[in-house]
């Protein structure tokens, strides 16, 4: 029993060792003079949930999106409760107007906006992100 957790962690710790994320691979749709505009905090949140975008570079974004799903459908059910995604992701596409980000599931797209990223997909706009400052510990 013990050889077969070994083995499985061995193989969970090797998947994990992919040297780079392939789907993160070099565009010629990103114009590097916009990088400020993005960089930072990126806020959305609403009575169920909050998602949070954090961009330090092109290849370096992180997502963190939280729901309650009880609060979200308007129903009490102990097996909606909670859903939790947390995510690496890269920019493949930054111009004045929009950026694009993809991680190994889901590319998300953004209007930018006076300060705010509007996040649009199929139906329309979606979520509307504020850019927020951290307080220094």
């Amino acid at each position: 029993m013990m050889k077969l957790f070994i083995r499985l962690i061995l193989i969970f710790f090797i998947l994990n060792l992919d040297g780079g994320n392939t789907y993160c691979q070099n565009s010629n749709l990103v114009d590097s003079s916009y990088i400020g505009t993005v960089k930072g905090h990126w806020i959305y949140h609403d009575h169920a949930g909050f998602e949070i975008i954090q961009i330090t570079d092109f290849n370096d974004i992180d997502i963190i999106n939280y729901v309650n799903r009880e609060k979200d459908a308007g129903v009490v059910d102990s097996n909606l409760k909670h859903w939790f995604y947390r995510s690496k992701g890269c920019i493949v596409l930054l111009n004045s107007e929009y950026i694009s980000i993809k991680t190994s599931n889901y590319r998300l797209d953004y209007l930018i906006n006076d300060g705010q990223l509007i996040e649009y997909d199929k139906l329309g706009k979606s979520k509307l992100f504020i850019k927020v400052v951290p307080e220094k510990e």
